[in-house]
């Protein structure tokens, strides 16, 4: 019996159009988390280019967006280029990585089947930290 079942509307209509499964794509999921610093002279990573992740915690547009933000602010500021990159890099670094690391493991337990894994709590939590100030 197919998962998803007891689905109607769209989803429903979607599913019925499955018809052969060796033409569904199956890709595997990457993550991407490039060290400290993402920057060098000039040239910086945001978004995916420095922390693409899994879509678990639906989080990955967001800190795309906060990294814009971030950045737009620091180089606004009178600070040379250097020193508005390291800034941005103390703003951005932690929490991307939080996300980033959460998402993987919202992931991990839900392929592992993890029943006592409190992905509510962590949903929680992630909202928590996403609703502090970059």
């Amino acid at each position: 019996m197919s998962a998803s079942k007891g689905f109607t509307g769209l989803i429903g209509e979607l599913r019925e159009q499955i018809t052969d499964s060796s033409q569904v794509v199956y890709k595997p999921m990457e993550v991407v988390f490039v060290n400290e610093p993402w920057y060098r002279g000039r040239v910086l990573l945001i978004g995916d280019a420095a922390h693409a992740t899994t879509p678990h915690l639906g989080q990955g547009a967001g800190m795309a967006i906060e990294d814009a933000i971030v950045l737009s602010e620091e180089l606004t500021t009178d600070a040379g280029v250097e020193q508005q990159l390291q800034r941005f890099m103390q703003r951005r670094f932690e929490r991307c990585k939080y996300i980033s690391e959460s998402s993987v493991l919202a992931g991990d337990k839900e392929m592992q089947h993890d029943r006592e894994f409190d992905r509510i709590g962590l949903v929680k939590q992630m909202l928590s930290r996403t609703a502090e100030p970059i």
